[in-house]
Parts: structure tokens; sequence; C-alpha cells
């Protein structure tokens, strides 16, 4: 159990790395033919380590020295799929390993094993891949014939999309088409990117993906600075008194960078420049209706700053939240609802109502979501009376210095 203190901020960080971009640049470093030195960072979570701990499984190894992780690619697939709990991992790494003809385990912990992946298996199935069952633990068999048309839907989930152009790109090229709308496009764009950068063509269309080329490495990558980490930091900012964040991108492709203009929608004071952002707390109003499709991990921590806020913000589109790592349209509707703050949910929305104070005052469950940690630690920062979180390690997941960072002065708090 942490108790989180109330006070005003006044922090001056470099921004985390990237979570998104480390999994990718990782995968691509492993199907290159040579060495690749990456800049992780110091404390890069559990989720990018599940990552790591995967790479023997399509044939390739790591070492660490600080920051810096190199990655060599060494053969033969040698080892299983521990994907821990992240989602990105297991999503990636299922059609990498078709194209490998890896025949590792993947195994999954906390709520992965219920995330849904049937559209994905269904996709290596097109390909004459066989699957020892449809939820983890799991195995393949087969692999991936050259020059594959992959028919994927667009609107479950982007990671999946992701995880072909990489399999694609391994296995000598392909094609995606996609029989829906893409959602989180930012995210495919952030890969097609990295694979740029690793000597991958892709031609992209609205519904199709052509991919080409041959994995080359850069020789050095450095993970940017993370937009989605960064959008709890600067929301603390605006809510608790000042935080300035170095090392974001603001040309990221990173679509949570949109955090900075959904604060301002709320009146926030967002200082910016072309790498260096700092929020100061002012009075906050209610931003209206809010569509959290394209950017879903925001959710929990805009949903804090519409408690602090005076005026009502619907976050509308939200329906993903519920296939997270727990039920975060749930868990934030009672988590709000214990610190004091009037909500109404529905299947795919959340009204919050609020009044300019968080009353707090509870102890709050996290629910074992990295996310709901953050946003419930804002939260307890500003609110009237003292909030106690339990399970608040699950911030190790993508952020383990979190609370190092905002609260130096206060070990063991």
């Amino acid at each position: 159990m942490k108790t989180i203190p109330r006070q005003r901020i006044d922090l001056t960080l470099d921004a985390p790395r990237s979570k998104s971009a480390a999994h990718r640049i990782l995968l691509a470093a492993a199907l290159c033919d040579t060495p690749t030195v990456v800049d992780l960072g110091e404390d890069f979570g559990e989720d990018v380590a599940a990552t790591l701990d995967c790479l023997a499984g399509i044939g390739a190894r790591f070492t660490r020295n600080g920051k810096f992780v190199t990655v060599t690619p060494c053969g033969m697939p040698h080892g299983d799929f521990p994907c821990r709990e992240s989602g990105s991992t297991l999503r990636f790494f299922l059609p990498v390993a078709a194209a490998k003809g890896a025949t590792g385990r993947f195994s999954g912990a906390g709520k992965l094993p219920e995330r849904p992946l049937g559209a994905l298996l269904d996709a290596l199935g097109q390909c004459g891949i066989r699957c020892s069952g449809r939820k983890l633990p799991l195995s393949l068999t087969g692999k991936l014939s050259p020059n594959c048309k992959i028919a994927l839907p667009g609107n479950v989930s982007s990671q999946y999309v992701t995880g072909f152009l990489f399999a694609l790109a391994a296995n000598g090229g392909g094609e995606i088409v996609l029989s829906s709308p893409l959602q989180s496009v930012d995210y495919v764009n952030l890969t097609i990117d990295i694979l740029n950068s690793f000597g991958i063509a892709v031609d992209a269309t609205e519904n199709s993906f052509a991919v080409s080329g041959k994995f080359v490495s850069p020789g050095t990558f450095a993970v940017e600075g993370d937009w989605s980490n960064g959008a709890a930091l600067l929301a603390l900012g605006a809510v608790a008194g000042r935080v300035t964040l170095a090392h974001l991108r603001a040309d990221s492709r990173q679509g949570d960078k949109r955090i900075v203009e959904l604060l301002r929608r709320f009146g926030a004071d967002i200082d910016a420049s072309s790498c260096q952002f700092t929020a100061n707390a002012v009075p906050l109003c209610g931003a209206g209706e809010i569509d959290v499709d394209s950017t879903i991990d925001l959710a929990p921590i805009l949903a804090i700053v519409a408690a602090k806020a005076k005026g009502t913000t619907t976050l509308v589109n939200a329906g993903r939240l519920r296939i997270k790592e727990c039920d975060r349209l749930q868990a934030i509707g009672e988590t709000l609802t214990e610190l004091g703050v009037q909500v109404t949910a529905g299947e795919d929305f959340i009204k919050i109502n609020g009044n300019g104070v968080i009353p707090g005052g509870t102890t709050l469950d996290t629910f074992n979501d990295h996310r709901i940690v953050m946003a419930a630690t804002v939260a307890g920062v500003v609110a009237q009376r003292p909030v106690v979180l339990t399970g608040e390690n699950a911030v190790d997941k993508s952020f383990p210095t979190f609370f190092q960072l905002i609260f130096p002065d206060r070990k063991g708090v």
C-alpha cells in the first residue's frame, strides 16, 4: 500500500523512453544480420523486458550495459516466448515466429491470456500456420510462404497490422489487405518509420500495405521519449503545480502526443518547444466531448484532469478500454466514484462532472493496471483528503521509476 501525499509539484524531468518504439526497434534489430546497439534508457519496465526475453525465440540474443542493449542475430530460433503481461510483445511475435518457423511456446501472465487473439490467429491460419490452441499458452506449427497476402480487420487492433508488417519484412515481402478501416493509425505509422530506418520499404494505401526490402542494421538506435507515460506527468503539472519534460519529440509519430492539445482543451497552460514541454497548473474547465478511440491509453489520466476541472467532460468511443490490462472503463468509473467525483458510465463512454476539487479520503484498488496507478496517483496529489493505493507496483510494467521521479524527496512514500 502507498499513501499519496497532497502537495504542490515542481519538477524538471527527462521523459521516460517510449515503450511502443522500444518493442519495434528491438524486434527490427533481431531480424537484421549484424548487431544493433539500442539506447533503451536505464529503466524500461516489464513489458520491454518481455520483448527482450522473447528475442531468443526468433533467433537473436542480447547483452546489456547500462542503458545500452546490444541485439545480435544468431541463427535459428532457440527459445520460448514468455510474454508476461505485454500485449504488444505477444501480438508482434506471433506473426514473426510464423515467418521464422519458430515452434517455441507462447505464454503470458495476468490478464494477457484473456485478451483477444482470434483475428490474428485466423490470419495465421489463412497462411497454413497451425496453432495449438485459441488462447495462451500455445505454440505454432508451419512457416509463412514467400510473398504472402494477408487479410486482416483494421478495427480490432493495430498491433495485428504491426506484427504482420514485421513478419512479411522478415519473410522477404508480401501484402496486407484490410477489410475494415484501421484503428490507431499513428501506431502503424510509427512501425513504418522504424521499418524504414532498418531498410524495409512499406507502400501504404488506405486499406493495404505492400512490404519489400531486407533488414539492415543502422548500427545504433536511440529510443525516443514516451508520450504515453509523459502524458501522466504533464497532467500532473496541469493540476498540481509545474512539470517540465525534456526529450519529447513534437514531430513524433506517437499518437499520444495529442495530450498537449487535449490538456489545452481543459484550459491548461502548456509551454512547448521542439523537444521540451512545460505544464503549469491553472484553474481548469470541462472539455466537453473527447473522442479517445485513437488515443485510448490517455483515457485514465484525462478522466482525472476532467475530475479536477469545473464542468462536464465526456470520453467517448472508449469501448476498447474494456479489453486492456483490466476493464479500464469500469476501473475509471469506480476510481472516480471512490474519490467522490460524480460520473455516469455506459458501454463505450464515461461522463465526468467535475467541480474543481477531488474529495479523496479513500483507499483505491488500482486493478493491477499501470495506467490506473499513474492516474490514481495524480488524483491523490491534489485530493482534499488522503488517498491510499493498493497494487501500486503494477506501475513497473511500463514506468518503474514513476514514484521516485515525482516524489524525489519522499523515500518510501
